[in-house]
């Protein structure tokens, strides 16, 4: 995929009408993370400061249950600790050797109605076993959201939606690997009105198969102000990026020159 941004990174694409352009979405995979460590509140905290419309982060579960903010099965690659896995510590444990990674109850406070949150349900470490109690945690403590105006579940298999079951459907959206046509068909099967994909496999087929099954799309990862045009003049509902910051300025930057003319 860097070799495809790097031809990208090279094209150019008309801007589309004004008023498209000033609704586009952007959504900050996994937060801010080229100041910040991803999926922790001061990646979050720098999305809200910069007026980013929605941030994405990723749900696993500790040993005693408790939703957090996390990617990865072990802390390597963020934290450089891949001796330590966060389902095999309670949540008071892990706060003692990785204190920055924030449980969803301190995210939701810190910034819940503040900006739009796309939580990601990763498949637990720990198997479905306690798939119930999970389902009742996550309803407690997304009580005082509304689903679709404050956030919405992304997953990369319909499966893991089972564990937010109590919600609306239209509160999620499956998220594409590699086989945009199969995953597309999944999202279908399962009654899903969004669905995301990485901007190079979301080809005329997808986008049309889309709008006549009444599905929103988004795409990632978008990194330039002209592959957004494209995404936008395409009908794109959610932009994802790993620089959404750098991006949305590249945006209102060409919008203030534009309307200046």
């Amino acid at each position: 995929m860097k070799i495809c941004d790097q031809f990208y990174q090279h094209r150019t694409y008309p801007m589309p009408a004004l008023e498209l352009v000033k609704q586009a979405k952007i959504v900050a995979h996994r937060g801010e993370h080229t100041k910040h460590k991803e999926n922790t509140l001061s990646s979050i905290e720098a999305c809200l400061r910069n007026g980013i419309y929605a941030v994405e982060f990723d749900i696993r579960w500790t040993k005693d249950l408790v939703p957090i903010l996390f990617h990865d099965l072990h802390a390597g690659r963020v934290f450089g600790r891949p001796d330590i896995s966060p389902h095999q510590y309670s949540f008071q444990e892990l706060r003692k050797v990785l204190p920055e990674i924030p449980s969803l109850e301190e995210a939701l406070q810190a910034f819940g109605k503040k900006i739009h949150l796309m939580m990601e349900i990763k498949k637990p470490a720990i198997g479905f076993s306690k798939s119930q109690q999970m389902q009742k945690i996550l309803s407690q403590k997304l009580a005082g959201l509304e689903p679709e105006k404050d956030f919405h579940f992304l997953s990369l298999s319909s499966k893991n939606f089972h564990l937010v079951d109590a919600f609306p459907r239209s509160s999620m959206a499956l998220v594409s690997d590699i086989s945009h046509k199969k995953a597309l068909q999944e999202a279908m099967d399962f009654g899903l009105k969004n669905f995301c994909g990485h901007y190079l496999l979301t080809n005329g087929a997808i986008i049309k198969k889309c709008k006549e099954h009444g599905i929103n799309y988004s795409t990632g990862y978008i990194f330039s102000k002209d592959l957004a045009f494209r995404e936008i003049a395409r009908g794109c509902q959610w932009l994802f990026s790993n620089n959404a910051i750098d991006l949305q300025r590249q945006i209102q930057t060409t919008l203030l020159q534009a309307t200046a003319l």
